[in-house]
């Protein structure tokens, strides 16, 4: 079943407003897609991510792994398919 989150920029001089998305999966355990479609246009995506886990996704066409207190593993590179 798809699932949707969006996520704006921008702010003011006297605010700020985190760029993180929580996405609750449920008993899932892995994502088959992650699609991103960033401002400039252009879209990537992911396949077979674990659930689980926190993602750093990069316009520049990277998505990483990090340390996550709910599931601690060594960082994994994700290449977007193109």
């Amino acid at each position: 079943e798809p699932r949707v989150k969006h996520q704006r920029g921008g702010g003011s001089d006297a605010s700020t407003q985190s760029h993180t998305l929580h996405i609750g999966l449920g008993e899932i355990q892995n994502i088959r897609r992650l699609t991103v479609h960033w401002p400039a246009g252009q879209e990537q995506s992911f396949q077979d991510i674990a659930s689980n886990q926190h993602l750093i996704v990069v316009e520049s066409g990277e998505c990483t792994s990090v340390p996550s207190p709910f599931a601690p593993k060594q960082p994994d590179r994700f290449q977007p398919n193109r």
